[in-house]
């Protein structure tokens, strides 16, 4: 109506921003795993980046905590624990993560 108004809800949630590196350990030489994936498991609850030329991966609302991941890369995976810290911050940076490949990886050597 002429001089009405309205009253409009935005729902908004606060996205939190992981990103970082990956590296895997092959036969003690560090491989960069370029356009491999990244995925981390949360109570059956599934985050995956892709990875970037050069190992870069980013991650969105992943809790803190640590948590079980994957690093997929040439047909082999190499699961490790991820540490993601308790911060107020909307971006965290992880640095470099490392997963050392299991013996008899062939696909990798």
């Amino acid at each position: 109506p002429h001089r009405g108004g309205a009253v409009v809800s935005f729902p908004v949630t606060r996205i939190r921003r992981l990103t970082g590196s990956a590296r895997l350990e092959v036969d003690g030489k560090d491989v960069t795993p370029a356009y491999g994936r990244l995925t981390v498991t949360v109570d059956g609850v599934e985050f995956a980046s892709p990875v970037g030329k050069k190992g870069e991966f980013y991650l969105e609302d992943v809790p803190a905590g640590r948590h079980l991941a994957a690093l997929e890369y040439r047909g082999v995976t190499c699961s490790f624990t991820l540490e993601v810290p308790a911060t107020e911050d909307a971006r965290a940076s992880l640095g470099t993560v490392r997963c050392a490949v299991p013996a008899g990886a062939e696909a990798l050597r």
